[in-house]
């Protein structure tokens, strides 16, 4: 929910050669949780004020749906959008802001995303635990799990057939995303590790 008193604001530069290249996108009604930009240029934005903002020039769309804060974001090759948030779901849209799809499963608030390099496949980092891996063509969702604290971050290898996760209790794992098994623990210590 925005409000028209309380304004979070993005900035962005298009060349480090110039000040005069800096705009600003205002409008959201909460903290700014994540910024994604397209093959086009284009900017989506999500924001605790549960929407995501997908902004033409400094005039936003909005997009409403999510029913708590949106954390996470990003555009898959074909321009459609999915973002995450503490409601436990990722919701996947149209460039026109017309909800496709809720994908729901976790437990927990769904703090970031990732694309597989072909684009055919979502992770999502969950605080419950566990890293959900989303198929774009509808199959049921798998999810993996082994932490033993909230995931904090995901990220997808070059050739998209292994998958890092980075946890609250303190360890980097590499997972198999053929079998969605744990196959290898990278690091493990006593901090926790949040990107």
């Amino acid at each position: 929910m925005r409000r028209a008193f309380a304004t979070s604001a993005v900035l962005f530069c298009a060349t480090a050669l110039s000040a005069g290249d800096f705009f600003t996108l205002q409008g959201h009604g909460g903290p700014i949780m994540g910024i994604a930009v397209s093959d086009t240029d284009q900017i989506a934005t999500v924001s605790f004020d549960n929407a995501v903002g997908l902004w033409s020039g400094q005039q936003p769309l909005w997009f409403d749906g999510h029913e708590a804060a949106v954390n996470a974001v990003l555009f898959t090759p074909d321009n459609m959008i999915v973002s995450a948030g503490d409601d436990f779901t990722l919701r996947v849209w149209s460039p026109e802001g017309t909800q496709l799809a809720v994908w729901t499963g976790h437990k927990g608030k769904v703090v970031s995303l990732a694309l597989s390099p072909d684009g055919t496949q979502v992770a999502s980092a969950s605080w419950d635990g566990s890293i959900g891996l989303w198929s774009r063509d509808g199959t049921a969702p798998r999810f993996m799990t082994g932490h033993r604290g909230p995931v904090n971050d995901v990220a997808f290898t070059r050739n998209g057939t292994g998958l890092y996760s980075a946890s609250a209790d303190g360890s980097i794992r590499l997972w198999d995303v053929t079998t969605a098994t744990e196959s290898l623990r990278v690091t493990e210590h006593g901090f926790g590790v949040n990107e």
